[in-house]
């Protein structure tokens, strides 16, 4: 599976705080007030895993949010891009794809 350099370059270090997740997206919430939302075909069954974000690994539909101690968040998105968007804080656009 491949780097995404840009996402991991975005979130790497932000620390995992929570998820809420339905059978159509994820919310990761970040400590920093943060959220990453990612559409599903299925819930993740890793999505209330804590940690800080290493790195973020996408190949086709398969996307692997990795976290420091070993643990990773696996997502399965319905499609291969327009999958994710990452908020800050006060809700601005950080990342879509």
């Amino acid at each position: 599976m491949a780097l995404n350099q840009k996402l991991t370059r975005l979130i790497a270090g932000r620390s995992v705080a929570g998820a809420d997740t339905d059978t159509a997206q994820c919310v990761v919430h970040f400590g920093d007030g943060s959220t990453m939302t990612v559409k599903v075909a299925a819930p993740p069954g890793s999505a209330d895993s804590r940690g800080t974000v290493t790195r973020v690994r996408q190949a086709g539909t398969a996307l692997d949010v990795d976290l420091s101690g070993g643990a990773t968040i696996s997502f399965i998105t319905p499609e291969p891009m327009a999958s994710v968007m990452v908020r800050a804080a006060n809700g601005s656009l950080e990342y879509a794809d």
